[in-house]
């Protein structure tokens, strides 16, 4: 996808959403700086919902907080599912490297906080694990809303595979990814 100058905005699409292109235009210089925020709000409310699955830091098992993780990533993603299916579609035209890196920062952050609640299990590299998971479940994610899923079933699927991928279950034993000890 291309992205167009201001000077292509589309009238009724501004409209549509309850503001004129000269008021969108007063904040965002160009539709690439739109794209930029609402993909910086998403990592943020993505990063907020995961905060919030160990808000009081209760040790809990690894195996709640895991299912906690997926489900915080999830619910963001399915809020808005519209939204989440545009930004996947237009994420590609732009340079997503240029967000702030504090954001991703923060999402990793938050990951390895909640792990750390788990009084079950302990981590050799807990920030390697929060980003392969955090890959892991945005790659799913980009599966579901990317298009290569499809149907009445996907959110439902999403949430199941995010799961999934949170806790590897083996011999009844809930184990995350890169556990050292249970």
């Amino acid at each position: 996808m291309r992205i167009r100058s201001k000077s292509h905005a589309h009238p009724q699409n501004t409209e549509r959403a309850g503001v004129s292109v000269g008021t969108l235009y007063q904040y965002f210089p160009n539709k690439e700086a739109l794209l930029f925020a609402l993909l910086q709000r998403h990592f943020e409310a993505m990063a907020e919902a995961i905060e919030q699955v160990c808000v009081d830091d209760t040790r809990r098992a690894l195996s709640d907080l895991a299912d906690g993780i997926a489900d915080a990533y999830v619910s963001v993603k399915v809020a808005r599912p519209d939204a989440t299916v545009a930004l996947y579609r237009v994420a590609g035209s732009i340079d997503q490297f240029r967000l702030s890196v504090g954001v991703y920062r923060r999402l990793e952050a938050a990951v390895v906080r909640v792990l750390g609640n788990a009084f079950d299990a302990s981590f050799a590299d807990p920030q390697r694990v929060a980003f392969t998971l955090l890959s892991a479940l945005a790659g799913v994610s980009r599966g579901s809303f990317g298009g290569l899923i499809s149907g009445p079933d996907v959110l439902d699927r999403l949430r199941a595979e995010a799961r999934l991928l949170a806790t590897v279950d083996r011999r009844g034993v809930s184990m995350p990814i890169g556990v050292i000890s249970i």
